[in-house]
C-alpha cells in the first residue's frame, strides 16, 4: 500500500484550514446554530471541545457549522483554477516572452555551429529574473522531408543564460548547434516560462500562476494536424497546456498564430525519438510481467530486467505525438468513453486519419495491447491476438512477424483493401465514430439528439393518494429507430423536508425484495405500487402509482414533492442499448402540478458530456444518460456507497470519489496479487483531466458548489471501511456512520485523497474535525434507524 502521489497535499492543507477554527468556544455561540437556539444546547461541549468530541447516537447529531467557517469555499476553490487558466491565456497572463536576435557565430569543425539566441521575458511590462522561473525551456527543431527530425534537434541552457545588460533581456549559446538556424528553410525556435506555482508540484502537473509560451519560424513549417487543439480542450484546461505550461497553440504578442497547432508539441515529441514509456503498453498487455518489473522499487521500472521487451521488442515505439497521445489515453488511465471514438480529437478529419496510409502496425499499436488474451477495461481497445483469434486469422497474423525490430511488418494494406471478398479497409474497421453513441446517417447524428422520451402529464388523487403519469418518445431526427420499440422504466422519488435530497427512493425494495417505485414496462418486472396503463398510441405510455404507503409522511408535510424519472430503453439490432435521454419532472402533490424550476440544476450534463461524450456508455448504462437528476432517483443519502468505502451513495459524494480516483471494491482485491496490488495503485494515481479537483464548473453549474445547507439537503450515510486482503494499511476500523450534507459532499474529496495516500492521521483530522462542528456517528448495525433519527434531530430545528 504504499503510495507515491503528493497531491493529497493541497486538499489536506484545506483540512488544516478547516481545522484552524476547532476548539474556539465561540464556535457554539457567535454563529447561533449550535447553542443559542437552544435545540442543541447539551451539546455545547462538542463545540468547545473542538475535534476529540464523540457523540453517543443519531439522535445527538447536531446542525453542522460549516457555513459559519467556509461560507465561499466552493467559489475560492473554482477562482484557483480561474487564476490558473487566465495565467494561461496569452491574452490575460503576465508574462510575454521574445525572441529577439538569433544568429550563428561560428562553424566548428565538425561541422556543428555556435548558435546565439536573445530574448526578453518580461512580467506585467517589466523586467523580471528568468532564474526565478520555476519553468523554462527554449529547442530548436527542423522539419524535413515531412518528419520533424530527431537527429538534429538541440535545446538551449536557459541555466546557463546571461544578461545582456538591457532589463529583461537574457542571451544563451549553444556551441554545438546541429544545423542552423539562420539559413534553415523549415525550422523552429520554442520556448516557455512558468513564474510560480499556485499549488503544490505534483511531478507531472504543475499549474502555475502565469506561463507563455513562443516561437520563432525559420522558412517555412508546412504542417497540418489531423487532431484538433478544442478536442483537448473538452477535459483539460483551455488554452490547451500539456503539463499545464506547454501550450500547444502559439501566438504572438498581437494575438497571431506563430505556429500550426501542435507544431510546438513536435519540439520533444518529434517522429524518430525513441520511446521510453513502455510500461503503457505492458500494463495492458503483460501485467504480470509489468509486475515484476515494478516490484524492486514501487513507482519505477527496472527495465533492464527484460530489454527484450521494449529496446529491441514487441513494444518498442517512437514516441510522436500519436503514440503518446494515444497510449497514454488507452492504456494508462481510465479514458472515459471508447477509444473508437476518434471523432473527439480528430472532428472533421476523420478521412485524414483513416486513410489507407494510416493502416500500419505501428497506429494499430499505438492504441491496442499486443497479445493479451482478452481486451482491457469497458471502452478500451480489445487486445490484437484477441481480435485475431475472434477472427481465425491467427496464422497470418502471427506475432512473430513483428517482435523483431530489425524487419519491417508486412503491409496491413496489402490485403485489407475493402474490396469484395477481401478483408475490411481501416476505415470501414474504424469508422472514427462510437457506434453506440452515433446513429449511421450521414451527419452521424448522436441518439440522444435524434431520439426524445418525456414526461407529458400527471395527475395526483388526493383523496386516493393516487398519481397517474403519462410519458411518450419521438424520433425528431430521422436515424432509422423506432422509438415505439423503447421498453422504459418509470421510477418514483419522494423528496424530503423541502431539500434537494429524496427521503424515499423508488429504487429502494420492500420487504419482498420488491421496487419500492421502480417498474420496467417489460412486462415481466413487478412493483407493487406502480401498475401500468394500457395505451392505444404507440410510443406512449402510461401509468398510476399509488402513494398511500407515504400517507404519514405526505399528510405531515415531510414529502411535499416527487420526482417523477423515465429511463427509455431502446437496443438496437445487436441488442446494444442507445444512449436516448432520461427525462425527469418535479411535481408538487399540494399544487397538484409541474414545479420544473423549483429546484436549482447543480450539475450540466452537456459538461460531463465533454469528456464522455453520452454519459453512461462505459459504466451503468447509457438509459440513465443526459440528466444527473435522474441518477439522484437512486444515488440517495439513504445508503453508503458500499463499493466505495467511506462514502455516501449520494451522487455528488459518489462522484466526487470517483473524479477524485478512489477505487472502487478495495475489499475485493487481493494484495497478495501482485498484478490486483498493481492495478490499484495506478488507479489511485490517476488525476482528473484538469489538473486539479478545484476546477468545481468543469461539472457544476456557477454558484451551486458551496457548503449545502443544513436544510437543503439530507443526513447522509457513509460506508465503512474496507478490510483489505492480502494486504495491511494504516486505516482500519472506521465504521458505517451518518454524518451531515456538508460533510457528505465537501468532506468526499478530502475523505478520497487521504483514502489514497492511506493517510491515518489526515483521515483522522478530517472527520474529528467533522465530529466536533456537525456529527459523524456510527450507525450501530441499524443504518436505516441512525438515518431516521439523524433526519428528525436536525428537521427538528427548522
Amino acid at each position: 500500500m504504499q503510495r507515491t502521489r503528493k497531491y493529497g497535499a493541497l486538499l489536506f492543507a484545506g483540512v488544516l484550514a478547516m481545522a484552524g477554527c476547532s476548539g474556539s468556544k465561540g464556535a457554539d455561540g457567535a454563529n447561533g446554530t449550535n447553542g443559542t437556539n437552544g435545540t442543541n444546547g447539551t451539546n455545547g461541549s462538542n463545540g468547545s471541545n473542538g475535534t476529540n468530541a464523540t457523540l453517543p447516537g443519531a439522535s445527538s447529531a447536531q446542525i453542522e457549522a460549516c457555513e459559519a467557517c467556509h461560507d465561499g469555499t466552493g467559489a475560492r476553490h473554482q477562482d484557483v483554477y480561474a487564476q490558473f487558466t487566465k495565467g494561461l491565456n496569452p491574452a490575460t497572463t503576465q508574462l510575454s516572452a521574445s525572441i529577439d536576435n538569433v544568429q550563428t557565430t561560428a562553424t566548428n569543425p565538425d561541422g556543428t555551429f555556435k548558435s546565439e539566441v536573445t530574448f526578453t521575458v518580461l512580467k506585467s511590462g517589466t523586467p523580471i529574473d528568468l532564474f526565478t522561473l520555476q519553468q523554462k525551456s527554449l529547442n530548436a527543431t527542423q522539419y524535413l522531408n515531412g518528419q520533424f527530425d530527431e537527429a538534429s534537434a538541440y535545446n538551449y541552457s536557459l541555466g546557463s543564460a546571461i544578461p545582456t545588460g538591457t532589463p529583461g533581456q537574457y542571451k544563451v549559446t549553444n556551441a554545438k548547434a546541429k544545423f542552423d538556424l539562420t539559413t534553415a528553410t523549415s525550422a523552429f525556435l520554442y520556448g516557455y516560462f512558468g513564474d510560480e506555482l499556485l499549488l503544490p508540484a505534483s511531478g507531472h502537473y504543475n499549474l502555475m500562476k502565469n506561463v507563455i509560451s513562443f516561437a520563432k519560424v525559420f522558412g517555412a513549417v508546412n504542417y497540418t494536424s489531423t487532431a484538433n487543439v478544442s478536442g483537448c480542450e473538452k477535459c483539460h484546461p483551455a488554452p490547451y497546456s500539456k503539463h499545464g505550461y506547454r501550450q500547444a497553440t502559439i501566438l504572438d504578442a498581437a494575438g497571431n498564430r506563430v505556429l500550426s497547432d501542435f507544431v510546438a508539441c513536435k519540439a520533444c515529441h518529434r517522429d524518430a525519438t525513441v520511446g521510453g514509456d513502455f510500461d503503457w503498453q505492458v500494463m495492458a498487455d503483460d501485467p504480470a510481467t509489468y509486475a515484476t518489473l515494478t516490484n524492486s522499487v514501487p513507482g519505477t521500472v527496472n527495465w533492464k530486467v527484460d530489454p527484450g521487451l521494449t529496446v529491441s521488442g514487441k513494444y518498442k515505439y517512437v514516441a510522436k505525438l500519436m503514440n503518446d497521445t494515444h497510449m497514454s489515453h488507452a492504456m494508462e488511465f481510465g479514458y472515459p468513453q471508447s477509444m473508437a471514438n476518434c471523432v473527439t480529437c480528430h472532428e472533421n478529419n476523420l478521412a485524414a486519419i483513416t486513410d489507407p496510409s494510416k493502416f500500419t502496425l505501428e497506429t494499430c499499436k499505438s492504441c491496442h495491447p499486443v497479445t493479451a488474451a482478452t481486451g482491457t477495461a469497458p471502452g478500451r481497445a480489445p487486445s490484437l491476438a484477441s481480435l485475431f483469434a475472434k477472427n481465425n486469422v491467427t496464422a497470418t497474423h502471427s506475432w512473430s512477424l513483428y517482435t523483431d525490430a530489425t524487419s519491417a511488418p508486412p503491409a496491413c494494406t496489402g490485403c485489407h483493401t475493402g474490396a469484395t471478398g477481401a478483408p475490411p479497409s481501416f476505415a470501414q474497421i474504424h469508422s472514427g465514430y462510437d457506434s453506440q453513441i452515433y446513429a449511421n446517417d450521414t451527419n452521424k447524428t448522436k441518439y440522444f439528439d435524434a431520439v426524445k422520451a418525456t414526461i407529458d402529464s400527471a395527475t395526483y388523487a388526493k383523496a386516493t393518494y393516487s398519481l397517474d403519469v403519462k410519458f411518450s418518445a419521438q424520433q425528431v431526427i430521422n436515424v432509422g429507430v423506432d422509438p415505439t420499440k423503447i421498453v422504459p422504466t418509470v421510477i418514483i422519488s419522494l423528496y424530503g423536508y423541502d431539500t434537494k435530497d429524496f427521503i424515499v427512493s423508488g429504487h429502494g425494495k420492500d420487504a419482498n425484495g420488491k421496487r419500492l417505485l421502480e417498474l420496467a414496462l417489460d412486462g415481466k418486472a413487478v412493483c407493487p405500487q406502480i401498475t401500468p396503463v394500457t395505451t392505444t398510441t404507440a410510443g406512449t405510455w402510461e401509468i398510476t402509482a399509488n402513494l398511500l404507503p407515504w400517507k404519514a409522511m405526505i399528510d405531515a408535510g415531510q414529502v411535499k414533492r416527487i420526482e417523477i424519472g423515465v429511463l427509455p430503453t431502446l437496443k438496437d439490432a445487436n441488442g446494444v442499448v442507445l444512449p436516448v435521454n432520461a427525462p425527469s419532472r418535479t411535481f408538487n402533490l399540494s399544487l397538484n402540478g409541474f414545479t420544473d424550476g423549483y429546484f436549482t440544476q447543480i450539475v450540466d450534463p452537456d459538461k460531463c458530456n465533454k469528456c464522455h461524450d453520452a454519459l453512461a456508455t462505459t459504466f451503468h448504462s447509457p438509459d440513465r444518460g443526459g440528466n444527473i437528476v435522474v441518477c439522484r432517483l437512486c444515488h440517495t443519502t439513504a445508503t453508503g456507497a458500499g463499493a466505495l468505502e467511506m462514502q455516501s451513495r449520494s451522487i455528488d459524494s459518489y462522484v466526487h470519489a470517483i473524479h477524485s480516483s478512489q477505487a472502487f471494491g478495495i475489499g475485493g482485491i487481493n494484495f497478495a496479487d501482485p498484478v490486483a496490488k498493481l492495478g490499484y495503485n495506478l488507479k489511485v494515481e490517476e488525476t482528473y483531466p484538469n489538473f486539479t479537483l478545484l476546477s468545481c464548473e468543469s461539472c457544476h453549474n456557477a454558484g451551486t458548489y458551496e457548503v449545502p445547507g443544513n436544510t437543503y439537503s439530507l443526513p447522509s450515510i457513509l460506508s465503512a471501511a474496507a478490510t483489505l486482503t492480502g494486504g495491511t494499511r494504516a486505516i482500519n476500523g472506521i465504521p458505517e456512520m451518518v454524518t451531515g450534507p456538508g460533510s457528505r459532499a465537501c468532506g468526499s474529496c478530502h475523505r478520497s485523497a487521504m483514502i489514497n495516500e492511506d493517510s491515518a492521521d489526515g483521515l483522522a483530522t478530517i472527520n474529528s474535525h467533522l465530529m466536533g462542528y456537525g456529527y459523524m456517528v456510527p450507525t450501530n448495525g441499524d443504518p436505516t434507524g441512525a438515518y431516521n433519527a439523524a433526519i428528525e434531530k436536525i428537521f427538528s430545528a427548522f
